[in-house]
């Protein structure tokens, strides 16, 4: 009997001990399971962190530089502005004393890129005064907060002949003007 006893003892010991290993494999699997979520959730938390992080990067600098940004957008022509720029440049022209025609205001597109979101505004002017007038008016488009850039700057000298002065042969210049052409290329906003 003690034999069978035995016997039954080993038997029960077996199962258990399979039953355990099996319970054990089970709690394993799960483990690994969870484990795999977690770490994929930690993996997401690290990734969000940084994306957070980088948010809060580009706000900071976005404030830094709100400044110099400003600047940049007053150096270029509105997207709506375009005929208020050409009359700014008609009235410096005025103002200066000379007598002013606008030729040509048209976009670049010869040189424009795809995607950009500016555009080149084309320009060119007559201008017609005194030899300091003329220079002035240069130097103030110069020093305009605009980005300019001069394609082609043409001055002759005219000269006006006083019509009372005949009877001589020689004709008589009274008054010496001079015609300035310019053409220019701005930076615009589409």
């Amino acid at each position: 009997m003690n034999n069978y006893r035995s016997k039954i003892i080993f038997y029960i010991s077996i199962v258990c001990v399979l039953a355990s290993v099996t319970v054990c494999v089970g709690l394993l699997k799960i483990i690994e399971k969870k484990s795999t979520h977690i770490a994929t959730l930690t993996t997401d938390l690290r990734s969000e962190n940084g994306r957070e992080q980088r948010l809060r990067s580009m706000r900071a600098l976005l404030a830094d530089t709100a400044g110099d940004r400003a600047a940049i957008e007053n150096y270029l022509v509105g997207s709506e502005a375009t005929a208020d720029f050409v009359t700014t440049l008609e009235q410096y022209a005025a103002l200066g004393g000379l007598d002013v025609e606008t030729n040509l205001v048209d976009i670049d597109n010869a040189n424009q890129k795809e995607n950009s979101s500016f555009e080149l505004l084309k320009i060119s002017m007559k201008t017609e005064g005194s030899w300091v007038n003329n220079m002035l008016f240069l130097a103030r488009l110069e020093t305009l907060p605009y980005k300019i850039d001069f394609t082609r700057v043409l001055i002759e000298k005219v000269s006006a002949i006083d019509p009372n002065k005949q009877g001589s042969n020689s004709k008589t210049v009274t008054q010496v003007s001079w015609r300035q052409n310019v053409d220019m290329v701005v930076l615009k906003k589409k």
